[in-house]
C-alpha cells in the first residue's frame, strides 16, 4: 500500500468513520448490502468538511465531537451479515484512527498551526512546526499500524462477492 501523507491516512480513517455512521443497526433489521452502499455515499465531503474544521476554526471542538459521536454510534448498527467482518474492520479502524491522532496531540496542533498561520504569527507557526517534527515518529508509527489495518479492510473485502465489491467500491466504502 506504501506510505501516506498524514493528512491522507486522517482522510482515510474519517472516511471510514461516515462509512460506518451511514450504515444503520441496533435494533433495526439487517440492511441489504444496496442499502449499505446506499447509505455509504455522500458521506465522504460531509466527513472532510469535519475534518477540515476538526483541525482548524471555532467550529474544530464540536467537529471532533461529531466525529466521536458518529464513531460511538456505530457500535450499534446492524450492516448486512455478508459484510459485518467488513464492517467491524472498518469501525475499528476508524474509532483506532481517531483516538490514536487525539492521544498524539494531532488535532490539537494542526487547529493551532492554522490559526497561527492565519494570524501569520511567525513565532508561533515556527513553535508548531517544530512540535509537529517532534510527533513524526508517532505518526510513522501511526502510518505503520493503518497500512496494517487497511491491508486487512482489503483482505476481507477481496473475499466478498464480485457484486459486493463493485458496489461499494462504487459507493466509496473503501
Amino acid at each position: 500500500m506504501g506510505r501516506k501523507h498524514p493528512a491522507i491516512l486522517i482522510a482515510m480513517a474519517l472516511a471510514a468513520v461516515m462509512t460506518v455512521v451511514a450504515c444503520g443497526g441496533g435494533s433495526e433489521p439487517r440492511m441489504t448490502v444496496e442499502e449499505y452502499a446506499t447509505a455509504c455515499e455522500g458521506f465522504g465531503s460531509s466527513l472532510g468538511s469535519q475534518f477540515t474544521q476538526a483541525i482548524r476554526g471555532t467550529e474544530g471542538e464540536e467537529a471532533l465531537r461529531s466525529m466521536e459521536r458518529a464513531v460511538a454510534r456505530a457500535k450499534d448498527w446492524n450492516p448486512p451479515a455478508e459484510l459485518q467482518e467488513f464492517h467491524e474492520a472498518t469501525y475499528g479502524f476508524a474509532e483506532w484512527s481517531l483516538r490514536a491522532l487525539q492521544d498524539i496531540g494531532w488535532f490539537d496542533l494542526t487547529r493551532d498551526l492554522g490559526k497561527a498561520m492565519e494570524e501569520r504569527d511567525q513565532e508561533r507557526m515556527t513553535e508548531f512546526r517544530h512540535e509537529a517534527f517532534k510527533l513524526k515518529s508517532a505518526i510513522e508509527e501511526l502510518e505503520d499500524e493503518a497500512d496494517e489495518r487497511e491491508d486487512e479492510i482489503e483482505r476481507i473485502a477481496d473475499n466478498l462477492s464480485p457484486i459486493t465489491q463493485g458496489l461499494l467500491q462504487d459507493a466509496y466504502c473503501y
